[in-house]
């Protein structure tokens, strides 16, 4: 089994200094955070992160769009999940 969607967000989360209010600075260092650990790390390779995401990429695209694609879905997956949290307290 390879990597999930639901790991990928528990790193991410656990990236944040400030989970309670953290600000769009610190979403967007905990997403390159996460990325960087799962990669360097882990040995976790880009485009299963993407296929984990459901993120539209193909294989022949350069590797920095598909890193790009990913920041941001982790990105946009921490941002989400924040709200959720907030709209619960």
């Amino acid at each position: 089994m390879g990597i999930t969607k639901a790991y990928i967000l528990e790193v991410a989360l656990s990236m944040l200094e400030d989970r309670r209010n953290p600000s769009r600075q610190q979403m967007k260092r905990a997403a390159s955070r996460t990325v960087w650990k799962l990669v360097h790390n882990d040995g976790v390779v880009i485009e299963e992160m993407l296929e984990a995401l459901d993120v539209d990429f193909s294989y022949e695209e350069p590797l920095e769009s598909k890193i790009d694609k990913l920041l941001w879905q982790v990105f946009a997956e921490i941002v989400v999940r924040i709200d959720k949290e907030k709209a619960r307290w």
